[in-house]
């Protein structure tokens, strides 16, 4: 994460802008606090940009933090990531799966078997395996739960907002002979 190049989300070799707005990075920034006073936070990110020009805040990590904790219990659509100890495969779905929300998941092993077995087993709309934040615009994303934006992508949106209707018009008004008239 050392390698993260924050800065003008228009350049290239970017990878970490800006927040969207004030309210968000301040927002953001409660949560690390919050996260400040029961965990040490590892802060990641190259220290090149300018943070005061911007709503930019460095990734921060918070490691072994208890899953029942805010930071790790809500969204907060900022570079902070809660690291969360489990078990075994059972303990890791229930941890996962205890929240109130279920935008995506992410699942990382080098198991295909135990991915796709994972994976059906979270309640999220969205899971990635050995990767994360992968979009595509032609399948539909959509949270589960208290989460998401809506089925806005894909085919099957168009479903969503049509009405299907079929008009037939006679043009030359003659009657078809089943038609009675």
């Amino acid at each position: 994460m050392n390698k993260l190049k924050i800065g003008d989300p228009m350049q290239p070799d970017t990878k970490l802008g800006p927040l969207v707005s004030r309210e968000q990075f301040n927002r953001v920034k409660q949560y690390i606090a919050l996260g400040e006073k029961l965990y040490s936070p590892i802060v990641c990110g190259l220290r090149d940009h300018d943070l005061n020009r911007g709503f930019y805040v460095n990734p921060t990590v918070f490691d072994h933090v208890d899953a029942e904790e805010r930071i790790a219990q809500e969204e907060i659509f900022g570079p902070v990531l809660s690291v969360i100890d489990f078990d075994d495969e059972e303990d890791a779905v229930r941890i996962a799966n205890q929240t109130s929300y279920g935008l995506a998941t992410a699942i990382w092993t080098n198991d295909l078997s135990r991915a796709h077995r994972l994976a059906a087993r979270m309640d999220s709309g969205f899971v990635w395996i050995n990767c994360n934040n992968y979009w595509v615009s032609a399948i539909p994303y959509e949270g589960h739960r208290s989460s998401g934006v809506g089925v806005d992508m894909g085919t099957e949106v168009v479903e969503s907002y049509t009405k299907l209707k079929s008009v037939i018009v006679n043009l030359d008004r003659t009657p078809h002979p089943w038609a009675g008239l």
